[in-house]
């Protein structure tokens, strides 16, 4: 029997929705404990959410009549599209051209980024939250690299000023192959 109640909308945590930590920091356990102060938050990401993609590789063994006899992974790269809304978010920035090439004034009010030709991020580690009541879920990506990519537009029109950007996923160092880890959380939020 199919139930509604066993969907699932994808809706962004009301403190924000993909957080990051070095690589070497703890999974969170569970979908609702908060996550510790090392976890930076990213801040909003625009509507049209977290796009997970990734299919593998298959190249197929054939005998001399040219039939399948078997197929193999060759790959599997696996990657998260989105796009961050808060151009002004320093966490985002240093996410995005390194911790080394964004500073801040004393007072808070002066961002200088550093664009630096051949820039690749370090390997960190992200969380995405979401909340639909009265579930809630983590998605827990192991290791991954993220990457500026699109145009920026300078321009009053919306969406404003955003940047594009993709998570691109690392083979884990916890001698596993396990990328990424879904928690989910039912009736989660009834509690809180």
């Amino acid at each position: 029997m199919t139930s509604n109640a066993n969907t699932f909308v994808g809706a962004p945590a009301i403190a924000g929705m993909l957080y990051s930590a070095p690589a070497d920091t703890a999974d969170p356990t569970d979908a609702t404990t908060p996550l510790p102060a090392i976890w930076a938050q990213l801040g909003a990401i625009t509507a049209d959410g977290i796009v997970r993609s990734g299919e593998p590789a298959v190249e197929a063994i054939k005998d001399a009549g040219n039939r399948t006899i078997r197929n193999i992974v060759t790959d599997h790269p696996m990657s998260y599209g989105l796009t961050f809304a808060e151009a002004l978010n320093v966490d985002v920035l240093k996410e995005l051209r390194g911790e080394g090439n964004v500073t801040v004034s004393a007072d808070g009010k002066t961002i200088t980024v550093g664009h630096v030709e051949g820039f690749i991020s370090p390997a960190r580690k992200y969380v995405i939250e979401l909340e639909d009541f009265p579930n809630k879920k983590r998605e827990i990506i192991k290791l991954a690299q993220a990457q500026s990519t699109g145009d920026v537009t300078y321009s009053a029109a919306a969406p404003g000023v955003v940047y594009e950007a993709v998570l691109n996923v690392l083979k884990p160092t916890d001698g596993t192959n396990v990328r990424v880890t879904e928690i989910t959380e039912i009736d989660a939020l009834v509690a809180a």
